[in-house]
């Protein structure tokens, strides 16, 4: 499955947000995830499914302007291809993940 939102649109409180939307190819995988106990959702920035995701570990950071930071390690598969990424837990969904070997 291959994935290249574009320009993706939504709207909150009246006002309009862009984002480039979800990617996702043979070697890389941009997705958004929706936090479950114990893993989560992988989707696009639409909430289409892409796959469910595994939590392989988690880690706190000190943080200048947050206090601590919770940060995850995750696996997940889409199409037969498994990407690893990680992603701050406490700050925002996007994965940046890249196939693993």
């Amino acid at each position: 499955m291959k994935v290249n939102e574009k320009n993706s649109v939504f709207e909150f409180q009246g006002k309009k947000f862009t984002n480039k939307g979800a990617y996702v190819d043979k070697i890389f995988a941009h997705v958004y995830i929706i936090n479950k106990d114990g893993g989560g959702i992988a989707t696009t920035w639409d909430g289409k499914f892409l796959a469910h995701v595994q939590v392989v570990s988690e880690w706190k950071t000190r943080s200048k302007f947050f206090g601590y930071l919770r940060w995850r390690s995750v696996r997940f598969t889409i199409d037969g291809i498994t990407y690893s990424g990680r992603y701050c837990y406490d700050n925002g969904q996007l994965v940046r993940a890249k196939r693993v070997k």
